[in-house]
């Protein structure tokens, strides 16, 4: 049995280091552009645009490990979902300090403003606070004591990406190809969480 726990624990190390080691290097390399001065000619709106492209990527990335686990069977992939969705959670807010921080320097009322006369900023709101809910009962005290209640919550992450993809399609003024993506992988990510299609798509795996 030790040498089992063992075994595993060594095997999963490497991808530790990778999963982790991927998420954090966006935050570094964006910290790296923004002290070096790389960002062009709109730093601030560079900076806030790739934190939020950074966020969505994550949160999407953040709903892979379920697919994994129940449908081609890669277990291991579970214990990465709550670092994931932290990680999501984190370019969220990131991308939220950057705007109301840098940008609007906590003015409140110049940024009170600039959100009520920009509907798109509303659903990137709504995004943030159900992550927030997810990060705040992102752990066993939490499990234990909403019991059913924290599934259903936690299913909440499927609306927070529609959310989040919404957000970043309603900032531009024409079709860009990185809102269809992501419009794309979050429909394709809910229709895997069908009863059917799951079953479906398992037996194929093991046929």
């Amino acid at each position: 049995m030790a040498r089992s726990f063992t075994s595993d624990q060594s095997q999963s190390e490497p991808w530790t280091l990778i999963v982790h080691g991927s998420a954090l290097l966006p935050a570094v390399v964006l910290a790296i552009e923004i002290i070096t001065h790389q960002l062009g000619v709109d730093p601030i709106g560079q900076a806030i645009r790739l934190s939020g492209r950074y966020a969505l990527i994550m949160l999407l990335v953040a709903l892979l490990p379920g697919p994994l686990a129940r449908i081609a069977g890669i277990k291991q992939a579970m214990r990465f979902r709550r670092p994931l969705g932290l990680y999501a959670f984190g370019y969220a807010l990131l991308h939220l300090m950057l705007y109301a921080g840098w940008d609007y320097r906590f003015q409140l009322g110049y940024l009170a403003q600039a959100i009520l006369d920009s509907p798109f900023i509303w659903a990137g709101l709504a995004a943030l606070v159900i992550l927030l809910a997810l990060t705040v009962t992102s752990n066993r005290w939490s499990m234990r004591r909403l019991g059913r209640r924290w599934r259903w919550l936690h299913r909440l992450v499927l609306l927070a990406g529609g959310l989040a993809t919404l957000h970043y399609a309603w900032v531009f003024k024409e079709l860009r190809l990185w809102p269809v993506l992501a419009a794309a992988a979050v429909t394709l990510l809910a229709l895997v969480r069908v009863p059917r299609i799951e079953a479906l798509l398992k037996g194929w795996l093991q046929s």
